[in-house]
């Protein structure tokens, strides 16, 4: 099934995507200036619904004390938890910061 995202990050990241998945669950990752690598201390998960259409989403980043006024560096967006299966695809359209 082909999923179409649109993810809104509080003060972070603006994405379109789509992406081919059977997870219900996304994560967002990210770096800083202080910590330029990325962790499990550095993400949030959001639910996503793979059914085919467009959503928006807000990724409350901006409430995490490991973003909240930090330098961002990078972001990586895990489709998927727990890994991909073969032929899991995702597509990005666009990202802006906010």
């Amino acid at each position: 099934m082909r999923c179409r995202e649109t993810i809104l990050g509080a003060m972070g990241a603006i994405q379109s995507l789509a992406f081919l998945c059977g997870s219900a669950v996304a994560q967002l990752f990210w770096t800083t200036n202080e910590d330029p690598h990325f962790s499990d201390k550095k993400y949030l998960n959001f639910p996503v619904k793979p059914d085919g259409e467009w959503h928006e989403y807000e990724v409350p980043v901006a409430t995490h004390e490991q973003w909240h006024r930090k330098a961002i560096r990078a972001i990586r967006l895990d489709p998927t938890t727990g890994g991909a299966r073969a032929g899991d695809r995702v597509e990005i359209d666009w990202i802006v910061g906010a």
